[in-house]
């Protein structure tokens, strides 16, 4: 299980000089291809937080944007270098009507491409 967030210490970046501020731990996975109900490529990652983070993004709507501005930092700062040349990624984002998508091989772990679907490569 994913720890709940707290307070810690931390060294503000610009100064140095140290601040109280929130941890909020989470799990994110690699980048893996994947496609759409339309059968377009993307490549996703999959992001675990602790089950009561995402009952208050679900009450909250500041909360929701706030949380997911901080995953979409957290897979920027992951990925940012090797996948998408240095840039930041785009934090404009609109999320699916679903919790998860994607099928696996369970004998390859290779992704189920749909039929129709564009390649990701």
């Amino acid at each position: 299980l994913i720890a709940v967030p707290g307070q810690r210490k931390g060294l503000d970046e610009q100064t140095g000089k140290e601040i109280d501020g929130w941890r909020l731990p989470m799990s994110m996975g690699d980048l893996r291809p994947c496609y759409d109900k339309m059968g377009h490529a993307a490549i996703v990652a999959d992001c675990i937080l602790n089950p009561k983070v995402v009952r208050e993004m679900n009450s909250e709507s500041n909360h929701f944007q706030f949380v997911c501005d901080l995953i979409v930092q957290c897979a920027s700062r992951k990925f940012g270098r090797t996948w998408f040349g240095g840039h930041e990624l785009d934090r404009r984002f609109k999320l699916p009507k679903m919790k998860y998508a994607g099928y696996v091989d369970e004998a390859t772990g290779l992704p189920i491409i749909p039929e129709g679907a564009t390649s990701v490569n």
